[in-house]
């Protein structure tokens, strides 16, 4: 359970989040969706402690995090990948982790599987595609099987094909592990697709939060009416 309990945040005298209270649990796709500089990348970069708020809390199984904890994962819009391999981004949470060789063999072996990319085990990172680089930075992110993935636009630039099948990928790691999704996106299509829960977010608040289905189809809050209208209309 990742809970945000009260939580405001700004920088220089100004305010970006402000009485943010909302608990994430289950092995669930948490979808947060909002208008540009409405706060949600900031409420990512709290959950995983590269900031810490100007009041209030956050939990992580009852305990405040005041660092980052190896089991809450991330990759953001522009997937940060070391120079050199695949391979050697692929290897290097396990090797800093401790893991035998073997392991980290079957692991990889398990990865480039699913992810579907075998056959960019050894070419440089300079040369892949965009959506091979988000293939890359997930797998790498899930390789030492965190409790918690948050995603920030992880389909971002993508050609329909790569967004498929990164949806496809959020869809199994839900099904098939007990990991906790949480995904800030602009598309609310997506969010529409694959998130049980979704989060409108507006001018630093949480304006209203429920499952998708129930927020998309019967939305109880006025302004979250007319963002998804808008949204749809174009």
């Amino acid at each position: 359970m990742l809970e945000v309990d009260i939580v405001n945040h700004g920088y220089q005298g100004k305010t970006i989040l402000k009485n943010i209270k909302h608990t994430f649990c289950g092995n669930r796709i948490h979808g947060i969706i909002g208008p540009n500089g409405s706060g949600k990348s900031t409420l990512l970069k709290l959950l995983t402690v590269m900031e810490k708020p100007v009041d209030g809390k956050v939990m992580f199984h009852g305990k405040n995090l005041h660092e980052p904890n190896p089991k809450i994962a991330c990759c953001w819009q522009k997937p940060f990948l070391f120079r050199g391999t695949v391979r050697y981004n692929l290897e290097y949470p396990m090797k800093v982790r401790g893991w035998a060789k073997s392991k980290i063999q079957e692991r990889i072996n398990e990865l480039t599987h699913s992810y579907q990319i075998e056959h960019l085990l050894d070419r440089n990172v300079k040369g892949l595609s965009g959506g091979e680089n988000a293939r890359v930075a997930i797998a790498r992110a899930v390789a030492t099987h965190p409790e918690v993935l948050i995603l920030d636009e992880p389909s971002a630039a993508m050609d329909p094909k790569n967004v498929m099948f990164v949806e496809s990928l959020l869809r199994k790691l839900r099904e098939s592990t007990d990991l906790m999704i949480i995904m800030v996106t602009h598309n609310m299509f997506q969010a529409k697709r694959i998130a049980d829960e979704t989060i409108y977010i507006a001018d630093g608040t949480i304006v209203e939060a429920g499952s998708t289905e129930e927020l998309f189809a019967n939305p109880r809050n006025e302004d979250t009416r007319q963002f998804i209208s808008g949204e749809f209309v174009f």
